[in-house]
């Protein structure tokens, strides 16, 4: 059988895979099974925020001699080592840890403290968001992906963008009923087509839950390290969250990772009620991999995001002089981009011609949407505009 084959017999999807076959990668680059080169404009969807094939890496694990596995009950200084890295780089007083595999155990644990702290079983989001996979993730995404499942958390509200001072407005009417445990949403939306909230916005919101009670999760394991331009998303506008949750570029790629950071106060209240059992939670080569990603991003944090700056603007340029199918909308922070076209129908066409002519993109409703690596050359990133310029 080919391997589209093999796919389609024993892979449970919600819809066909696109037809490519990936044989490997490199930098910012993907090659299938017949040696097509592809300019990866995706970095598996904020995965691979360095590149791919770094060396650094691929010799880091080579070299692994640690432990095969580590019991969850039992101590492992490496924990507590990334623990204490990811206090560091994160923004606010966020000061310990949960682990977890990934993206959706990591805001699903966010949830279980945030009922577990304040009493409360509501929670609030952005309507159209993604959160994860789980039960409780999908209960707070959008109204149309909880519509197959009806025995999801009862009260979980969202409010339509723009987010604005009047989204901010219906935040607060949702608030003041003081029975809503947290309000989650990205900083910078890339599930949305990134979608950027005005700075008021966001300031309200906080101010309005501090005064009803309510925590302010943020959702970074798309946004955090370095894929905005800062750090972490939150760190635009100046927002210290209650917990923050990140996966995705934690390991670059190279292993399975996420955590949910929170402050001491909030974890030391919740120590009884929320422990959060996960078998392969930060497993040792898992840990090994994201310390010496994030170290690496650490010790060269101001040339990295200055280096994201300039490419940044290089796509703005770029994108702002193309001939957009209105309304033709550029929305872009660091490398997070989309571009808004209005015709749901000619933004899968344009991302199917791209991925033809060896660009890979992706697409969210109306809107072309791009990740690529934070250490993309200036040759590369020409050579793949040139390719959507062509596509429009």
């Amino acid at each position: 059988m080919t391997p589209k084959q093999l796919d389609r017999k024993y892979l449970a999807r919600e819809s066909p895979p696109e037809d490519l076959v990936v044989a490997r990668a490199e930098g910012s680059y993907l090659w299938d099974a017949k040696g097509k080169k592809y300019i990866d404009f995706l970095a598996g969807w904020c995965v691979g925020n360095v590149g791919w094939g770094a060396e650094r890496m691929r010799a880091r694990i080579r070299k692994y001699r640690g432990p095969d596995y580590i019991y969850p009950y039992y101590v492992y200084k490496p924990w507590a080592e990334l623990a204490q890295l990811l206090a560091e780089l994160t923004p606010g007083n966020l000061q310990k840890c949960w682990r977890a595999t990934g993206g959706t155990e990591a805001v699903d644990i966010a949830l279980q403290v945030a009922m577990a702290y304040t009493g409360r079983r509501k929670f609030l989001s952005i309507e159209g968001s993604y959160h994860g996979n789980s039960i409780g993730t999908v209960s707070i995404a959008s109204t149309e992906d909880r519509k197959p499942f009806p025995n999801l958390l009862q009260g979980c509200m969202t409010i339509d963008p723009p987010l604005d001072a009047k989204a901010a407005d219906k935040v607060e009417t949702k608030l003041k009923k003081r029975d809503v445990a947290a309000f989650i949403m990205e900083p910078i939306s890339c599930n949305l087509g990134v979608l950027i909230p005005e700075e008021e916005f966001i300031t309200r919101v906080v101010k309005s839950c501090r005064r009803y009670g309510t925590l302010f999760i943020a959702d970074e394991v798309a946004t955090g390290f370095g894929r905005t331009g800062k750090l972490f998303a939150s760190e635009h506008f100046d927002l210290e969250p209650d917990l923050l949750c990140v996966s995705k570029a934690i390991s670059g790629g190279y292993a399975p990772l996420g955590a949910t950071i929170t402050t001491r106060k909030i974890a030391d209240a919740v120590a009884e009620d929320v422990g959060f059992y996960s078998t392969y939670g930060w497993h040792p080569l898992a840990v090994d991999a994201a310390l010496a990603n994030l170290r690496w991003i650490a010790a060269h944090r101001t040339r990295l995001l200055a280096e994201v700056e300039k490419t940044s603007d290089y796509f703005r340029e770029r994108l702002t002089a193309m001939k957009l199918k209105p309304p033709g909308e550029v929305r872009i922070r660091g490398m997070a981009i989309g571009v808004e076209t209005g015709d749901g129908e000619y933004t899968q066409v344009v991302a199917d011609r791209c991925r033809r002519k060896g660009l890979l993109l992706t697409t969210a409703d109306n809107t072309l949407t791009m990740f690529p690596a934070l250490t993309i050359d200036r040759e590369t990133a020409e050579a793949g505009l040139d390719v959507l310029e062509r596509a429009l």
